[in-house]
C-alpha cells in the first residue's frame, strides 16, 4: 500500500503537520512535485485523512481520564456502544476480551461527569457489571502522532 518514501513523508508530517512540502522534499532528497503526487496518493487511498492540530487536553482543564469497563450481554453490545458514542466525553469505545467485553475511555473536566456516564450505562438493559478505573498520571507521555510515526518507520524500514 505504501513504501519507505511514503512512510518517511508521513513521519515528517506527523511530527510537524505544518512542515512545508518544500522542506519535506529537501529532507528526503525528492522534487516538490514528487512529494505533492505522493501526498495526493496517500490522501486518495485513505492513509492520510487530513491535517489537524495537536491539543493539550490538560491545559484545557480536561484532567480526568477514566477507563469504563463493562460486562455486557453480547446481544446488547451494539446498543451500549451506540449510547456511549452519543456522549462527547467518550474518546473511544472498544470491544475486548477478559472479564469485561466492552471498554470506553472517558475524558472530562470533573469526576461527576464520569459518574453520570457510569450510572446511565449501569442501568441499561444487558449490562451485567461495570468498573471505573481512573487514570492518574501518564508515565509515558507520547503524542499519538509520535507513536504512529515510529511504528510506520519501523514497519516500512524508513529512517527518522
Amino acid at each position: 500500500m505504501i513504501d519507505r518514501t511514503d512512510a518517511r513523508i508521513l513521519s515528517l508530517l506527523m511530527r510537524n503537520g505544518k512542515i512545508p512540502v518544500r522542506k519535506i522534499a529537501e529532507i528526503l532528497g525528492l522534487g516538490e512535485s514528487t512529494v505533492h503526487i505522493r501526498l495526493r496518493k496517500l490522501e486518495e487511498i485513505g492513509v492520510l485523512k487530513g491535517y489537524s492540530a495537536v491539543i493539550d487536553m490538560e491545559k484545557l482543564g480536561l484532567r480526568i481520564k477514566a477507563l469504563l469497563q463493562i460486562d455486557v450481554d453480547p446481544t446488547h453490545i451494539d446498543n451500549i456502544a451506540k449510547e456511549l458514542a452519543k456522549n462527547p466525553h467518550v474518546m473511544g469505545i472498544y470491544s475486548s476480551t477478559g472479564e469485561f467485553n466492552l471498554m470506553s475511555l472517558i475524558i472530562s473536566h470533573d469526576p461527576s461527569t464520569v459518574l453520570e456516564i457510569l450510572e446511565k450505562i449501569t442501568n441499561m438493559e444487558g449490562v451485567r457489571k461495570t468498573n471505573i478505573t481512573y487514570l492518574l498520571r501518564n508515565l509515558l507521555p507520547r503524542e499519538i502522532n509520535e507513536v504512529l510515526s515510529d511504528l510506520i518507520l519501523l514497519r516500512y524500514g524508513g529512517h527518522g
